[in-house]
């Protein structure tokens, strides 16, 4: 039996031809009806605009080794085709949906999936509102929402156009944009830890904390993206969206309950005081790089200057956090893929153990490869005398939970479902955001980008970023 709570709701997917479609949502959708957590009464209608039947359409869409579970999960699924310029379809479209409605006996909640470029939500946002499906039965109080995918924006005033545009047809309380860094099991149990644990709290600010790290590190390159990325880079792909929320969320304050609203309050007040940096202190505190054959890769300009890595050390202007460094670093073709975030505590003063070798407590949130949380403390080392030896607590999630856990798209889903916003983000965090990385991009356009080999750590300068202020990056 699904969830019998919820209210009856219809999921159009614009792109629903596409990959991510393909290979996230329905699958995550998929496993959401396996583990009864969707809405007893749901459809989910596939919008593109190759020719397909509904059977067609679910044929292509079918998981390998098919079961019974799947095959009741199918008859939920239709497809239309259609073109997002083309009123007449989104009018059938319409009609399609108040079939299913009449089908279910009950009048649903609509909610849209833009699974498209960014280029198309105006023309689909438009043509939703002429059809008259952006109005939800008032009878029954159903509502209208809808998910948009990163990009948002590619700087600051296209972020704003973005904004605009959405905003002439939908309230900030029906626009869902995704970010699927914030679905992450890891990243979710950082606001648990700290506010949680009396332990972490009261130590949670720059009298006992150091300097902070956030890396996102991949092995792979930019593989079939080429065109994307030249239009993006690293800072623009990474690090104004992922790495500006996971900044948020270690360093924001306790919100004053677990509303979304009063969540993100706090994350967009720790974006908005991020210190604006300033050109003479950009050589100091920013490295970008290219991996070496970058320029060979399909669709890829032979000058291109695109960078593919990128290290930057920004700081957070309030009370608790001044004078505490963070440390970022995000790019391709690297040694390993890791994703972690680490607090760096500062050395107990006065030092009892002078002469030990040097143990710094680290606390690490580590996204992958082994999600979990991992603690570095010094302790004696058994045996006569006093030697300490650096020993880790650990909380892997695998190994101290049983079962299966929920991809992030499977938890961003049925957020969106449910009409918790909590976990996505809002325009006013985007657009500070933006206001910083615009700076950033002003500066880079005029340096040079140094070159690195595949399988390195990245560029020279990452190091010498951080070695300057007698740090080192942190791997686990």
């Amino acid at each position: 039996m699904q969830k019998e709570h919820l209210d009856p709701t219809i999921l159009v997917i614009f792109g629903a031809t596409g990959d991510l479609a393909g290979h996230r949502l329905i699958p995550a959708l998929n496993r959401l009806y396996k583990r009864k957590l969707l809405p007893k009464s749901i459809s989910i209608v596939g919008f593109a605009r190759s020719e397909f039947s509904h059977e067609q359409f679910r044929k292509k869409i079918e998981p390998p080794g098919i079961s019974k579970e799947w095959n009741k999960f199918a008859k939920k699924i239709y497809y239309m085709s259609g073109n997002f310029t083309n009123e007449n379809d989104f009018k059938k479209l319409a009609k399609l949906l108040v079939k299913l409605e009449s089908k279910n006996h009950s009048c649903a909640n609509r909610l849209f999936y833009f699974a498209t470029l960014p280029s198309h939500y105006h023309t689909i946002s438009h043509a939703l509102d002429k059809s008259g499906l952006l109005v939800g039965c008032r009878i029954h109080k159903r509502q209208t929402r809808v998910v948009i995918e990163k990009p948002f924006g590619s700087d600051l005033k296209s972020a704003k156009k973005l904004d605009e545009t959405l905003e002439k047809y939908f309230s900030e309380s029906q626009i869902y944009r995704i970010d699927h860094y914030l679905g992450k099991e890891t990243v979710q149990n950082i606001l648990t830890v700290r506010f949680a644990n009396s332990i972490f709290e009261p130590i949670w600010n720059r009298k006992y904390i150091d300097h902070i790290q956030i890396s996102s590190l991949e092995e792979r390159g930019i593989e079939n993206r080429g065109a994307f990325y030249e239009q993006t880079g690293a800072i623009r792909d990474v690090v104004q969206n992922h790495m500006m929320q996971l900044v948020a969320h270690i360093a924001m304050e306790a919100p004053h309950d677990l509303s979304a609203t009063a969540i993100r309050d706090e994350r967009a007040k720790v974006i908005k005081q991020i210190r604006m940096p300033k050109a003479k202190e950009m050589k100091n505190s920013l490295a970008a790089g290219q991996y070496a054959k970058y320029r060979a890769e399909p669709n890829i300009h032979p000058k291109s200057t695109v960078e593919t890595f990128a290290a930057l050390k920004l700081h957070v202007d309030n009370p608790r956090w001044q004078g505490v460094p963070f440390y970022l670093r995000a790019g391709k073709k690297l040694k390993s893929k890791i994703t972690e975030i680490s607090i760096h505590f500062k050395r107990p003063l006065p030092d009892l153990f002078g002469g030990q070798p040097d143990i710094p407590n680290v606390l690490n949130f580590e996204i992958h490869p082994n999600e979990g949380l991992f603690l570095d403390i010094a302790a004696k080392f058994p045996g006569f005398g006093i030697r300490l030896h650096p020993v880790t607590m650990e909380l892997g999630y695998h190994s101290a939970f049983q079962g299966e856990f929920p991809e992030a798209y499977e938890r961003l889903l049925l957020d969106f479902i449910e009409g918790d916003q909590r976990l996505f983000a809002r325009s006013d965090e985007i657009e500070y955001s933006w206001k910083y990385i615009d700076e950033i991009e002003k500066y880079l356009k005029k340096t040079r980008v140094s070159v690195y080999p595949a399988g390195s750590w990245g560029p020279e300068g990452s190091d010498k970023l951080i070695k300057k202020d007698q740090r080192q990056w942190h791997i686990r």
